[in-house]
């Protein structure tokens, strides 16, 4: 629908798809906020989703692993996962993502439904966390920094800031320890037991995770390795948009 007010009065349970095995080779267009989930593997779907309100978290959740097939040359039309609207959409397995060839995950706002905010969705994509991660814990885990300059207590952007400040005063060994005890006071309590033993890694070597807005977040969490291959950071729509078949993550 393009019509949120189609939407009010009517109860709040959203869209919920769920396979208590794997879920494969299906097309999903869900005009509301939206849980699809599978206990085992999520394979090769295209999903098209929407949220109607700023706090709407839609999500896309699998036991095993998230995987797009890689076919060299194949157009990118109707593959991988868009979302619309404000709000957040959350990619999230128990295993590795693998976004192959195609078009990858994308927030585009009201790009293609005028009658919803120009910003669009944050994206939170992890990999390798038994349990549920939100847009909340993806931001306090990386952090911001406010108005005044002041970073989030306790996250990475304050551990880095503090890294860097320590490094331009000449004191290596004290920068290291910062580096240090953010990896076994925020990293690791973050992550907590892998899924995995060997790490889960998100692979977008081929593919691409981006928005449209410029003004949402993305938040991309791996127990493995982040693969991106060739990043780039879009200035403005246009470029972006003749770009499409571009790789890493960017914000337009």
């Amino acid at each position: 629908t393009h019509d949120p007010e189609l939407w009010k009065g009517r109860p709040d349970d959203g869209i919920v798809v769920h396979a208590d095995g794997s879920l494969r080779n299906v097309q999903l267009f869900l005009p509301a906020r939206a849980d699809v989930s599978a206990s085992g593997d999520i394979r090769d779907i295209y999903y098209v989703g929407q949220n109607l309100a700023a706090a709407d978290v839609s999500s896309i959740r699998a036991g095993g692993e998230i995987y797009f097939s890689s076919v060299t040359g194949a157009s990118t039309l109707g593959t991988g996962i868009e979302q619309g609207g404000a709000g957040a959409l959350v990619v999230q397995a128990g295993g590795s993502i693998d976004l192959g060839t195609t078009a990858g995950i994308k927030s585009y706002g009201n790009f293609l439904n005028t009658g919803l905010p120009v910003k669009g969705s944050d994206l939170v994509v992890v990999a390798g966390i038994g349990r549920p991660v939100g847009p909340a814990d993806a931001e306090a885990f990386f952090g911001s920094v406010d108005s005044a300059g002041n970073a989030t207590p306790g996250s990475l952007v304050e551990a880095g800031l503090a890294y860097s400040a320590l490094k331009a005063e000449g004191k290596p060994d004290e920068a290291q320890k910062k580096i240090d005890d953010a990896r076994t006071g925020i990293i690791v309590p973050f992550l907590g037991n892998p899924v995995t033993s060997e790490g889960a890694d998100i692979n977008m070597v081929s593919s691409q995770i981006g928005t449209n807005s410029g003004k949402d977040g993305i938040y991309v969490i791996a127990s493995g390795t982040v693969k991106v291959g060739k990043s780039s950071i879009v200035l403005d729509r246009s470029t972006a948009q003749s770009r499409l078949n571009s790789t890493g993550i960017y914000t337009a």
